[in-house]
């Protein structure tokens, strides 16, 4: 129903694009009813396992569902275990497929928690952008920035105008033009607070990645799932030197609940000495109250733990 209303809501704005993005899988998902200009996959990894399939093939296989007939396709991240299921399916819709992750090259001029600074070229080395900065933190932004402009090309040899200064201000203004929260967003400055909505293992091994990256002298880490998450898998990504953990539950009914995620937790017998509290708020809490000067404060594990900590701390 909601779908429906999104596509009456857009026909009557008469908007020039829409982005659909998919909710679940592909194939069967009530999104894919319409016949795009472009269909863009971004990558494959393991999630919603009980409804999508038990190997990355079969994950990749469900997304290929919204591959339509002489429609371009644009993978964002060539994986040499799924590609031959893209390229498979876009042979029989007789379709162009494209892997952004071999378009462009991105050299990187600057970090910050909450901006990238870049320069950009093609795959044969000639340069597109000189300095562009993204109003987004995490280095993982890039493999998305790569299938948007794999994404653009396609859409400008469809005779869509596109121009180049729309590209370096969209970017350069993305969260203030389109409100986008919750991917390594800066949430207060003391102590310092990160959240991110990476909720499956690659997403979650990505933002790991990125806090490791920032000079801090310990880490507290607040973390909640949802029912459906591989608990045991998740927990032999998390680092145990110089960090704390405070475990908790997201506000929805889908919520792994607290007790339940002790029991996971302590079954693996790595994250001892952990702190475990019913709510969010009561997380943050308690981060704030031990975080010493040096100290990174990260949240995540769910998008609804994000959205939680997002009403706590912008109140």
């Amino acid at each position: 129903i909601t779908v429906a209303m999104a596509f009456h809501f857009f026909a009557k704005a008469k908007v020039d694009i829409a982005v659909i993005e998919t909710g679940l899988g592909g194939r069967l998902d009530s999104t894919n009813v319409v016949s795009p200009l472009v269909s863009v996959i971004t990558n494959i990894s393991y999630d919603h396992q009980s409804m999508l399939g038990n190997t990355l093939p079969e994950i990749a296989g469900e997304k290929a569902g919204i591959i339509k007939a002489n429609t371009p396709v644009i993978i964002g991240e060539y994986q040499a275990e799924v590609a031959n299921v893209f390229t498979k399916k876009a042979q029989e819709q007789n379709c162009k497929i494209k892997f952004a992750s071999e378009q462009h090259k991105v050299e990187i001029l600057d970090i910050a928690p909450d901006k990238l600074t870049i320069k950009v070229y093609d795959n044969k080395n000639e340069n597109l952008f000189e300095r562009l900065v993204l109003d987004l933190g995490g280095t993982y932004q890039l493999n998305n920035f790569k299938t948007l402009l794999a994404t653009i090309r396609e859409l400008r040899i469809l005779g869509l105008r596109i121009h180049r200064q729309s590209i370096v201000n969209g970017l350069k203004h993305l969260k203030t033009l389109t409100n986008f929260q919750g991917r390594f967003q800066v949430l207060q400055q003391q102590p310092m607070t990160i959240c991110d909505s990476g909720h499956n293992e690659a997403g979650l091994k990505l933002a790991l990645k990125e806090v490791e990256k920032l000079n801090y002298k310990n880490k507290i880490f607040i973390l909640g799932f949802v029912s459906d998450k591989d608990i045991d898998k998740i927990t032999t990504l998390l680092p145990t030197e110089d960090c704390q953990y405070i475990f908790t539950q997201p506000s929805i009914a889908r919520a792994l609940p607290i007790e339940e995620l002790k029991k996971k937790i302590e079954s693996t017998n790595r994250l001892n000495n952990s702190i475990y509290t019913d709510s969010v708020n009561g997380a943050i809490d308690k981060a704030n109250e031990l975080a010493e000067e040096q100290t990174l404060i990260y949240i995540g594990g769910s998008t609804f733990v994000v959205s939680d900590a997002l009403l706590c701390l912008n109140k």
